[in-house]
């Protein structure tokens, strides 16, 4: 399949539009992904939803240009694992919260 006419549309059929129901459903996941590769995968769908967001944005920035959808994309997928890596989980700020502002600084 040729990805490169794909739109935001498409990604989201894909990967669906998930989201956290609490604050504490997203801590207790993050807790539980470090240790539990099948809640990585879940929460990595969860978020899915901020790197779609910010991609279609910026990739609207770069309209005209050789940048590919795809790439702005897998650029926010390797951000969002960088913030999960990096995340302290004692920390007052919610994981999303910091995941979006490291994937918008990634994609810049």
């Amino acid at each position: 399949m040729n990805m490169q006419n794909w739109n935001i549309d498409d990604y989201r059929l894909i990967f669906g539009n998930y989201s956290f129901s609490t604050r504490e459903e997203e801590m207790e996941l993050v807790k539980s992904a470090a240790t539990n590769c099948e809640d990585l995968d879940k929460l990595v769908r969860k978020c899915q939803g901020y790197v779609l967001k910010l991609s279609h944005r910026h990739f609207r920035r770069y309209a005209g240009s050789n940048v590919l959808l795809e790439d702005v994309i897998q650029e926010g997928n390797s951000a969002l694992l960088g913030a999960f890596k990096s995340y302290n989980n004692n920390n007052i700020t919610c994981f999303t919260t910091y995941a979006f502002n490291r994937i918008n600084w990634k994609i810049l």
